[in-house]
């Protein structure tokens, strides 16, 4: 199986489903788009009016950081700072 890289796509955890499932199609959209920001380009994450969105994404974003970091081998984001 070939190594997963976070550069050709975002993947989205079965578990998440029936939280992101509560989202209007258009907040959805707005919190797989921030997510996948964030993931690609390093942006942070947006703060959303709707509290439901700011709830999934404040869930989701962890999970991204330690694919980021992971991609870097697993350092820890200080150490990654200080280079």
């Amino acid at each position: 199986m070939a190594k997963m890289n976070l550069d050709s796509g975002f993947l989205i955890l079965y578990d998440w489903m029936p939280m992101l499932d509560m989202l209007k199609p258009a907040d959805f959209r707005a919190v797989i788009l921030a997510l996948v920001a964030r993931q690609r380009y390093g942006t942070p994450i947006p703060k959303f009016k709707n509290q439901l969105c700011q709830v999934c994404a404040a869930v989701i974003e962890p999970t991204i950081e330690r694919r980021l970091l992971g991609q870097k081998g697993g350092q820890n984001k200080k150490m990654t700072e200080e280079e």
